[in-house]
């Protein structure tokens, strides 16, 4: 998945792309935006980067995987 957002206000942005366990990943374009000198993380580093911040947003950001 893929996202984008941007203040119009500010004129900042922030971009994430080719998630796979990431729910939200608006809230995770928020994040790059809000939390980081960076306009855009992809694939490995934007996984990354959402694991590192799960502590703060866990219900919007990672599926749960469970095995039946």
């Amino acid at each position: 998945m893929e996202a984008s957002i941007m203040d119009g206000k500010t004129k900042r942005c922030g971009a994430v792309s080719g998630l796979t366990t990431v729910v939200n990943p608006i809230s995770l374009a928020r994040l790059v935006m809000e939390k980081t000198p960076h306009i855009y993380l992809a694939f490995d580093a934007a996984e990354a980067f959402a694991r590192a911040h799960v502590s703060v947003f866990y219900s919007l950001l990672l599926v749960t995987c469970i095995d039946y």
